[in-house]
This record gives C-alpha cells, sequence and structure tokens, in this order.
C-alpha cells in the first residue's frame, strides 16, 4: 500500500443530547491533517472498523447512519455495510446500503449516509465498512495520485486495533491497518439510549520504576458518554491485588462523547521486581457509577535501584558524505560536554574505516550523516531532530540522559595479552531484576583513535559557503571540497554481536543484584586498522534480545607501554610552524595541535596548519 500525506477541514456538527444519538469515531473529530492510502491501481477497495458491544450505549442500542472520507470522488459502485464478521465477498450478511452520488456532503466533504431503518447492534458487536470501486486512474498526474490512494486515515499515537481493515482487488485478503495506529476516516451515528457518564481507558503499555519512586503513567480517556467528564475515580490492580480506589479531577474536562484526552496518573512500586502487570479500572464518571466496563492494562517494570546508564552515540559517517563534517564536529562537541556519559562510535560506510560487520545499521537510518541513540532515536549528529538549530542535537542527548534508566549496571575490564596481539575482555553485568528468562546480550567494539592516512579525502559540502554564519561550522568553509591530513576518531574498527549481541553472554535466570561474568577475546593480529595501540578503546553494549535496543553501554580505555604501539603507515612532512594561539576546526582553544588546525600568525591572519603530531 502507498501512503499520500493530505490536508483536510474537518468540521464537527453538534447533534442535541434529547435526541439521543451522536455521531462518534475511533479518532478525533476535529482532526485537521489526514493521510491516504491505496494500491495505485484501478479496483474495488474495501474498508471497514469494529463497533464493539456496548460501545458508548446499552444493549439496546442502534446504528443509524454511516459516514466516510474518500480523496477521490471519481468513484462508483460505493456501498455502506454492517457485517457480524469481515466479508469475504462484497455482500455483507447483515445489510448492505447503496450510496448515491447525492450523498455527499459539501460542507463536510464526506458521503453521509442515515440508513433507511435503524440496525439493532448485536450483543458481541459489529463490522461497519464500505465498498466502492475506482474506475480508472486519471491521466492528470495532479488527479491520479488521489485515484491511486483513495482511503483517508488518520495516524493515532496509541494504536487501535479495531479502527481500520482493508481489502482490495490486488491484496484480497483483510489486513489490519490499527494496529499500526492507522484509524479509518468513518464516523457511525449511532441513537437509542445513550451512555451519560461513562469512559474507558486504553492499555498503557510498561514504564520503568525504581524501587521507593512514583512514575506518572500518561493515560488516554475517552469519553463514551454524552456528559463532559470533570472527574473520574480509578483503582489500579497489581497482578492479582486489586488496590484501592483514588478519587482524581482532571486538568481540563472532555467534552462530549468520542473527546479524548491525556492525563498523568500516579503508580507506585511495591516489592516485586521485573515486570510486574497493572491493571486500571475508572469505577466512577463524575461521581456517578461508570457505565461503561473500563478496565486497562499495562505494566511496570521494577528495578531495584537507579544506576548511571550510559547512552551509546552512533554517527553514521563517510568521507565521501559531503555534509557528514557536521557530524564530526558534532561528536566531538558531545564528548566534550558530557564525557563518559556517553559513549561514540563512529560508523564509517562506503570508505577505507568501513566495517561490513556494521553494514546492517544502514536499513535503520534514513541517509548521511546521520545518528542513532541506543539504537532506538534517529537524529542528525549535530541538528538533532532539527534542521539547522546549531547543536540542537545537545538538547535531546541531555534529555535521554535524563529519562535514562538501565535494568542493569556495567564494568569493564580490558588487558593486553603477552604478545600483544589480542584484548582479553572481562564484562560485569548486575542486573536489577529477578526473572526466568534472559532476554538481554552483551555486544563489543573496538574504538581507535588518531586514524591518518596521507591519501584519505574527506569530501566537504561547506567549502566556500558564505551562507554558513555557524562558529561551529564556519572553518569548514574556509577548507578545500576535498580536505586531506584530518585524523579521525571515535571509529569503530572493530565489531562483535553487532546487532543484537553474542549469543549466550548473558544467562538465565536472572537475579536482582547477583553479578554474572562474560569474557571475550578480541584478535588484532590481522586487523589493519589498528594503527597506535595506545589509543584503543573497548566498547560494551547491552543489548534488549527482542527489540535490538542498547539498555546500557561502558567503555573503557586500553593503556598500553608494550613496544612501540604506532603501526607503519605513511604521513607527510610536518609543519614547523606553531605561533599560538592555536584553534581547532570548531574554533576551540587547543594546545596540542592535531590533523588541521587553525592559528593566528604574527600578521594577525587566521591560517590553517597541516600538523602530524
Amino acid at each position: 500500500m502507498r501512503v499520500v500525506t493530505l490536508l483536510f477541514c474537518i468540521m464537527m456538527v453538534a447533534v442535541a443530547p434529547a435526541q439521543q444519538e451522536v455521531w462518534w469515531s475511533y479518532y478525533p473529530q476535529d482532526a485537521t491533517y489526514a493521510y491516504a492510502t491505496g494500491d495505485g491501481v484501478a479496483q474495488t477497495y474495501h474498508a471497514a472498523l469494529r463497533l464493539p458491544a456496548r460501545y458508548a450505549m446499552p444493549d439496546d442500542g442502534q446504528l443509524l447512519g454511516v459516514r466516510f472520507k474518500l480523496s477521490t470522488l471519481r468513484v462508483s459502485d460505493v456501498k455502506a455495510w454492517v457485517a457480524t464478521s469481515l466479508p469475504d465477498g462484497t455482500e455483507a450478511d447483515l445489510l448492505v446500503n447503496e450510496v448515491p452520488s447525492t450523498s455527499y456532503n459539501e460542507s463536510l466533504k464526506m458521503y453521509e449516509l442515515r440508513f433507511s431503518k435503524p440496525v439493532e447492534v448485536p450483543s458481541d458487536g459489529c463490522y461497519v465498512g464500505i465498498t466502492f470501486k475506482v474506475p480508472e486512474i486519471s491521466a492528470d498526474r495532479n488527479q491520479a495520485v488521489y485515484d491511486e490512494n483513495p482511503l483517508c486515515f488518520v495516524n493515532e499515537d496509541v494504536p487501535q486495533k479495531d479502527a481500520f481493515y482493508i481489502r482490495s482487488d490486488k491484496f484480497p485478503y483483510w489486513e489490519n491497518y490499527g494496529v499500526a495506529g492507522k484509524s479509518l476516516m468513518m464516523q457511525l451515528l449511532i441513537g437509542g439510549r445513550l451512555f451519560e457518564n461513562a469512559v474507558m481507558s486504553t492499555d498503557f503499555g510498561t514504564h520503568q520504576a525504581v524501587h521507593g519512586e512514583t512514575v506518572s503513567v500518561p493515560i488516554t480517556l475517552k469519553n463514551f458518554g454524552t456528559a463532559t467528564v470533570r472527574s473520574i475515580d480509578y483503582a489500579i490492580d497489581t497482578r492479582t491485588r486489586k488496590g484501592q480506589e483514588v478519587h482524581f479531577d482532571l486538568p481540563e474536562p472532555i467534552e462530549g462523547i468520542g473527546s479524548r484526552a491525556v492525563v498523568q496518573l500516579p503508580f507506585t512500586t511495591d516489592t516485586y521486581t521485573g515486570n510486574v502487570k497493572k491493571t486500571l479500572r475508572i469505577t466512577k464518571v463524575n461521581g456517578q457509577a461508570n457505565e461503561t466496563t473500563a478496565q486497562s492494562s499495562g505494566a511496570l517494570f521494577e528495578l531495584t535501584r537507579r544506576v548511571q546508564s550510559r547512552l551509546l552515540f552512533e554517527e553514521y559517517t563517510g568521507m565521501w558524505c559531503v555534509n557528514c563534517p557536521r557530524g564530526m564536529v558534532g561528536l566531538e562537541m558531545l564528548e566534550e560536554d558530557f564525557g563518559d556519559r556517553i559513549v561514540g562510535i563512529a560508523v564509517h560506510n562506503g570508505d577505507p574505516l568501513a566495517l561490513t560487520e556494521y553494514d546492517f545499521t544502514m536499513q535503520l537510518i534514513k541517509g548521511y550523516p546521520s545518528a542513532l541513540i541506543n539504537r532506538d532515536l534517529e537524529l542528525d549528529p549535530y541538528y538533532g531532530s532539527t534542521t539547522s538549530v546549531p547543536y540542537a542535537v545537545k538538547d535531546e542527548v541531555e534529555s535521554a540522559l535524563q529519562n535514562a534508566l538501565s535494568p542493569a549496571e556495567l564494568d569493564v575490564q580490558a588487558t593486553w595479552n603477552s604478545d600483544y596481539t589480542g584484548i582479553d575482555v572481562e564484562t560485569s553485568t548486575t542486573f536489577l531484576f529477578d526473572s526466568n528468562t534472559a532476554n538481554y546480550a552483551l555486544g563489543y567494539v573496538l574504538v581507535a583513535d588518531d586514524l591518518y592516512n596521507e591519501n584519505w579525502r574527506q569530501k566537504n559540502g561547506y567549502a566556500g559557503n558564505t551562507y554558513v554564519d555557524d562558529p561551529n561550522l564556519l572553518p569548514w568553509t574556509e577548507l578545500p571540497q576535498w580536505v586531506t591530513g584530518l585524523h579521525y576518531n571515535h571509529v569503530a574498527i572493530g565489531v562483535w554481536g553487532a546487532q543484537k549481541g553474542l549469543s549466550g553472554s548473558v544467562k538465565a535466570p536472572l537475579q536482582a543484584e547477583s553479578t554474572q561474568t562474560h569474557t571475550h577475546h578480541i584478535d588484532i593480529s590481522q586487523n589493519s586498522l589498528v594503527q597506535d595501540k595506545g589509543k584503543l578503546r573497548v566498547v560494551a553494549l547491552l543489548f534488549d534480545t527482542q527489540s535490538g535496543k542498547v539498555v546500557n553501554a561502558r567503555q573503557v580505555a586500553l593503556p598500553y607501554d608494550g613496544p612501540s604501539g604506532i603501526a607503519d603507515h605513511t604521513i607527510s612532512s610536518p609543519d614547523t610552524r606553531q605561533p599560538s594561539p592555536m584553534y581547532d576546526l570548531m574554533g576551540r582553544r587547543i594546545t596540542r595541535p592535531s590533523g588541521i588546525y587553525i592559528q593566528r600568525g604574527a600578521d594577525g591572519k587566521m591560517k590553517k596548519i597541516l600538523s602530524n603530531q
């Protein structure tokens, strides 16, 4: 299915409460942005949502009509139907209504149909859907994009599994788009005796917590009654133990049926560790008994204590990449600002420093330059999630550090073997919870600093750019399009268990505050990227093997006092001019030059100098 983004103006039509009928939907009816999807061909489509039993109404509720949005009006054979199950053919087993073109509501930009007679909603709920045909794709490409993607939906932060089902001639089986957070732009007119004080909540997932602390959990509440919701009473059950009822006044009222709001409810820890199931029950609405069953579930992942978690910051770069110099700048600045609170690794692609073992990560990023925090959050290594705010990545790293909560503490030791051809690594992992399973594993990365070769050339897209006024990037504007003489830091030159860690490196069961030890040998005898053995670091990564995310990281420098640690590699002749002061390419004052640096000469002019120190 292809997806295009569309802008719509959705209007809400209020229905007098005395009529006891109302339009409701899975998605917010005041949404202004929507998307459209389709198969890109002329064919017949079917789309549906499920109306659960007692959804905003007692057993005697009725379904009175339907309205829905399509991105194109170039359709035919439009039908609305109600069925007890998703139908295999075009005909539903309960009711089919033809939707004439005159049913199009111009003010709402939606098809709107009131059934000829009310449909009694079955006791176990039903499916409500539409069927239509796109007879041809327009030759006009501006119109064709709508013909090719006729079905409209709204993206939701909280997926609702029954909000969007789709089938077509090209894909003749029902697919559930609701589980991906998509809600079909369809509203149902329901009537009869509606609920007055009724609220439901959605499942709230898993949230980490530390013993002795209270964590605020975001809960999505949806009004299923005709009354404005101003307060709720709720209880939080822990596993099989019932919780105490608590009164909660909403910060803002939830107006009207179908409206929703997110509130922060306090969840407290207890004596358990690990994944502790929690059930939220909303017992009262506005002081009255909740008229619908409101029970949602989630969990607290409870830890014995809080440890200092370090973030993995992988910068994806390449010597061919025109904008990657800003990634080099970003990583250097992050290391200076955060020290060992982050573990920075430069992952090269398509150049002499690339590792094939890291190729899989290209599927995790959208392009270069890019960065991943803990293999989870993708962002620009300098601008962060913005497009042009200088060094905005700093704030996002700071936020990630504040919210980081690791399930285990790591300690890493690394030593040379007797002939300095290998490194013996020992990692101690202390988990902070109990578990009969071990969905974790350790991976290792060998990182080198100060890598240099006179033949390496870095593409520089900032060369001669007169529009750059960012002082951190300005030095690059004075360098040529291809920069030689650079010394590369943070470079991954070896990786083991790169994707989800090494199998068997963490063993079940996990016991809170009990330490496991894992040993790993790194052979560097054939590693052509090792230059200076005194400038190597070993990084240990703790993976969640189910998600592939990194939950903690630790690096250790590798002291070296053996024979000359510098391997043979070609360097250029040194430049002996070293007047002070000296600055690096980010404009910072330095005392020892390395690679290309900037200095102020006796004549007061700034000059670029290449050093081999």
